[in-house]
């Protein structure tokens, strides 16, 4: 299979988020929830239950599954199955993911294993060097390397993914009123009232025709894609671990730590607190 080099793409922005090898947690066996970001798996014992919107898939072992950014879905794992497990995020500048699709994609047989392959390689790079999500703990050459590493996995993976049917979800929606707003909008996420008026008097357009466009291009209103690109903020600074909540929550707008918690958890369903513990665990590889 022909791979397409990520790097080409300049302003494409790839981050590891969460790398795991090993027997699934106890909290993790039955979760529904919706991730901002790709998931691959590759089950290696056990088995693995896959719903979304009234389908489902069941895996069994030395199957993989790669699931799109934002798709509910739950899943169940029996106890004792095994994964290996790489989440990242692969976006455009505006916040957009680089793909498109809507179902999880499934794989078997050599495919599987030549996916698991490749993302076992950015597995062992991150936790070889005790490195969960951020490259604040290495040295510039040393996170340089896992970024390689984690780049041809992600281009191995998303060019599969290309090769199923998922589509590119280009940086531009072909309107420049409204790429101007994305491009406002990824600069600095905020909560709050989003700034109407000012994109009004700099393109001319109303919250209603602007929010019918970006459903039109996106599949989202702005502030749907608002709050997605302001929890890849929230999930990328309590990874790194360098502000408290507070520092944080005033810096991205929030109106003091109990308003930026209260709205995280309504978001994902966790405290920040628990998002930052789950991000930063990391487990041998087996």
């Amino acid at each position: 299979m022909k791979t397409i080099s990520l790097p080409a793409y300049a302003r494409i922005r790839v981050e590891p988020l969460i790398t795991y090898s090993g027997e699934v947690p106890e909290w993790a066996l039955n979760l529904e929830r919706k991730n901002p970001f790709f998931t691959f798996w590759f089950l290696q014992c056990g088995q693995l239950t896959i719903s979304w919107r009234g389908q489902k898939r069941v895996l069994k072992p030395r199957e993989s599954v790669l699931i799109p950014c934002s798709l509910q879905r739950r899943h169940v794992f029996v106890k004792g199955s095994q994964i290996l497990s790489l989440s990242f995020s692969a976006q455009w500048p505006d916040g957009r993911p680089l793909l498109s699709f809507r179902s999880p994609l499934f794989a078997d047989g050599n495919m599987a294993a030549d996916l698991c392959k490749a993302a076992r390689q950015s597995v062992q790079a991150i936790q070889n060097r005790k490195l969960a999500i951020s490259g604040g703990a290495l040295n510039p050459d040393q996170w340089l390397e896992v970024r390689s590493v984690l780049d041809r996995a992600v281009a191995f993976l998303m060019s599969w993914a290309h090769q199923q049917g998922a589509v590119w979800n280009r940086s531009e929606t072909g309107d420049v009123r409204l790429d101007k707003v994305l491009a406002d909008l990824a600069e600095r996420p905020q909560a709050g009232p989003l700034p109407f008026d000012r994109w009004k008097s700099e393109c001319g357009l109303s919250r209603v025709h602007l929010d019918r466009l970006a459903v039109q291009h996106l599949g989202e209103t702005l502030q749907e894609r608002r709050n997605a690109l302001l929890m890849g903020e929230i999930r990328r600074s309590l990874a790194e671990g360098h502000e408290s909540l507070k520092q944080l929550a005033a810096r991205l707008g929030f109106h003091d730590a109990p308003h930026f918690t209260r709205w995280v958890k309504s978001q994902t369903g966790k405290p920040p607190s628990h998002l930052q513990k789950a991000w930063h665990s990391v487990f041998e590889v087996g």
